[in-house]
């Protein structure tokens, strides 16, 4: 689990009320905030923060499945955040943090007041774990750092992509070097460990080319 604190929020038009895990969407609903102007417009113009906590590493699994023979269609991507309860429960605790730490002195010089989504609803309104996991449910976006959808593994495990050498099976002279093939999902952001995959991806292509 991370958190991070921002001074200034993405713009979020007070419209919006559904996000994707409560309407079963596909797609990135891309956080939260309160800012009627721009990044581009001063503190004083633009007055609102965002206080964020997010799971790198999660136990609920999603898919990507193919929507079309087209290769320029998007894939149908489900993302099934917080089906397994340990995700929903860390979360909740993540919460618990970010309010304590609103609540402390040098917090509370700086911020007015806080709600919990773009119509202003104060924090206090959620007075118990219930209300909270309900919220959290509702409310929760994803990270962008979806991996694991071309899975490397043993040739007979039948969740298999890609083989340790990152061969596609079943296809001559592919190979697939990207955050898709990870065997597990990182405690990180993906750009690091997606570089490295390349790296050494490439090797192993190098070495098939090159005896």
């Amino acid at each position: 689990m991370m958190m991070a604190v921002t001074n200034q929020a993405p713009r979020l038009s007070r419209e919006v009320q559904k996000t994707i895990v409560e309407e079963r969407a596909t797609g990135t609903w891309g956080g939260g905030g309160l800012s009627q102007g721009n990044l581009s417009q001063g503190a004083e113009e633009n007055p609102f923060g965002l206080a964020i906590v997010w799971l790198n590493q999660v136990f609920s699994r999603g898919t990507l499945k193919l929507s079309s023979t087209d290769p320029f269609a998007a894939p149908r991507i489900e993302h099934r955040q917080l089906e397994e309860r340990a995700d929903l429960v860390r979360l909740r605790d993540g919460f618990h943090r970010v309010r304590e730490y609103l609540a402390t002195e040098p917090m509370r010089k700086v911020v007015e007041s806080a709600a919990i989504d773009p119509a202003g609803t104060d924090i206090s309104t959620l007075e118990n774990d219930e209300a909270i996991e309900r919220w959290l449910l509702a409310s929760v976006g994803d990270m962008s750092h979806i991996c694991g959808t071309a899975r490397m593994g043993s040739p007979d495990d039948p969740r298999t992509v890609v083989d340790p050498q990152a061969r596609v099976l079943g296809v001559e002279g592919l190979w697939v070097g990207d955050a898709s093939i990870f065997p597990t999902i990182p405690r990180a952001n993906t750009f690091l460990p997606t570089v490295a995959v390349a790296e050494r991806v490439a090797d192993c292509i190098r070495g098939v080319s090159n005896p």
